[in-house]
């Protein structure tokens, strides 16, 4: 936890000894909880001890990447035989139900922060830290007008 790439809010307070009780939204999880095709949108469930707790958080979240950190810039692909399994219960602690993918939207990015010229290099920034597809960026400057 020395390096600033292993640092997150979570492990920083969970280090001072603070509890962190984390939340995370998805949408379809009827693969591991069928009967959640019922459940009204934004439910709200404890997901230890449950079918959805003890998926593997890769099949969970759809992620087809992960990387060893090298050092400041140095992301190295990490083979998928090296991909250790962990179950959702393991990284959080509930999940937010928040209604299927199709009636789902997402907001535009206010104009007051379109306007921020520092806020839309702040984000720029992250999305080239973080390795997103060249298509977020863009995305972000489509939603701000920009060039």
């Amino acid at each position: 936890m020395s390096s600033w790439q292993a640092q997150t809010i979570v492990s920083l307070l969970e280090a001072a000894g603070t509890p962190v009780f984390t939340v995370r939204s998805d949408g379809d999880l009827t693969r591991w909880q069928p009967d959640s095709a019922s459940w009204k949108p934004m439910t709200l469930t404890i997901v230890k001890g449950t079918a959805v707790g003890a998926a593997d958080f890769s099949d969970f979240d759809g992620v087809s990447e992960r990387y060893r950190v090298r050092g400041e810039e140095d992301f190295v692909p990490l083979p998928r035989e090296q991909w250790v399994s962990r179950r959702v219960e393991d990284i959080v602690d509930a999940i937010l139900y928040v209604g299927p993918e199709r009636t789902r939207t997402s907001a535009p990015i206010a104009p007051d922060l379109c306007a921020d010229t520092a806020y839309i290099k702040m984000r720029l920034d992250r999305i080239a830290l973080v390795g997103l597809p060249q298509g977020e960026a863009d995305r972000v400057k489509r939603l701000c007008n920009m060039k």
